[in-house]
Order: structure tokens, then C-alpha cells, then sequence
């Protein structure tokens, strides 16, 4: 009867363990998922960081084309202040991309964080549960 009671036990171990392996699997799973998502994002805004930057940067030089000409007495202050204005801007969307990258970091920061600290739990209950007293899952 002693011999039955230890085959259900070591049963219930070996699936107790296999469900924790399936969600160790799981979890690697999904945070490769998450942080595919977040770099897919962050290259997102790196390349429209670079396209705003380069758009800013045309206008600018078309402004400055157009005030290489000669123009009438006065003409030329729109043209600074539109040079200005393109260069905040192009300012403003850099410190919005920088802003916006330096969130994702953090998220993903976070997220691996969150990631190691399952993987702890699972470890644990992995451990607790006697993998390792000669069980293989």
C-alpha cells in the first residue's frame, strides 16, 4: 500500500514539475515577445527621429536658399525667424524621441526585472516541489 501511495507522489511531482517547466517555457515565451514589441517600437522612433530630423533640416536649408537671394529691405527677418523657428522644432522633436526611448528603457527595465523575479518564483517552486531528489521532468 506504501509503495502506492509513493508512485501517486512521485506522479503528482513529475506533473507538478512539468507544469512548471511549461511555464518557465511560457514565460521565456512571452517576455522575448514583450521585449521584441519594445525594440520594434524603439527602432520605430529612432527611424522617425532621424526622418524628422532630416525634414527639419531641409526646410532649413530651403529657408536659407531663398534668403540667399537678393530680397527687398526687411524680407529677410521672416526668413530668420522661420530659420528659428524650424531649429525649435527640430529641437522639440528630438527631446520628444529622447523622452520617448528613454520610456521604453525604463519599461524594459522593468519588464526584465519582473521577468527574473518569476522565473525566481518558478525556480523556487521548482525546488520546492523536489526536483532533484532523482525526479526528471
Amino acid at each position: 500500500m506504501t509503495d502506492m501511495y509513493e508512485e501517486q507522489a512521485a506522479r503528482e511531482r513529475r506533473a507538478s514539475i512539468a507544469r512548471i517547466e511549461r511555464a518557465m517555457d511560457d514565460e521565456r515565451a512571452e517576455q522575448r515577445r514583450r521585449m521584441g514589441i519594445l525594440d520594434s517600437v524603439a527602432s520605430d522612433i529612432g527611424q522617425y527621429r532621424t526622418e524628422y530630423q532630416n525634414r527639419m533640416q531641409n526646410m532649413g536649408s530651403a529657408v536659407m536658399e531663398i534668403s540667399r537671394h537678393d530680397l527687398p529691405d526687411g524680407a529677410d527677418d521672416p526668413m530668420v525667424e522661420a530659420t528659428h523657428t524650424i531649429n525649435r522644432f527640430e529641437d522639440e522633436g528630438q527631446r520628444v524621441a529622447n523622452a520617448a526611448l528613454q520610456r521604453i528603457e525604463e519599461i524594459r527595465e522593468n519588464l526584465d526585472r519582473a521577468h527574473r523575479q518569476h522565473m525566481r518564483d518558478l525556480e523556487d517552486e521548482m525546488e520546492a516541489t523536489g526536483k532533484g531528489d532523482g525526479d526528471r521532468g
